[in-house]
């Protein structure tokens, strides 16, 4: 899980996340890292991360979680 702050609320959230994940995977694709996407979906990437070394590899899934407050404040129910 990633927690983003940049989303107001849930619909924001909804709305918004397509978008960041597209940016996001650009920006993994153009790091220069050894990375491939492996699957893109509704709400999450999966990529999968190699080393130059061995050529192991290690599959990661990346889920933009919202990172607003949705606690109240004690006595605020």
């Amino acid at each position: 899980m990633v927690f983003i702050n940049d989303f107001s609320d849930m619909s924001d959230y909804r709305k918004r996340l397509p978008e960041f994940l597209e940016k996001l995977e650009k920006e993994i694709l153009s790091s220069g890292i050894l990375a491939e996407i492996t699957s893109r979906e509704k709400r999450r990437l999966e990529i999968r991360l190699c080393t130059k070394v061995c050529g192991d590899y290690l599959d990661v899934d990346i889920l933009p979680t919202p990172a607003f407050n949705n606690v109240k404040k004690p006595g605020m129910f």
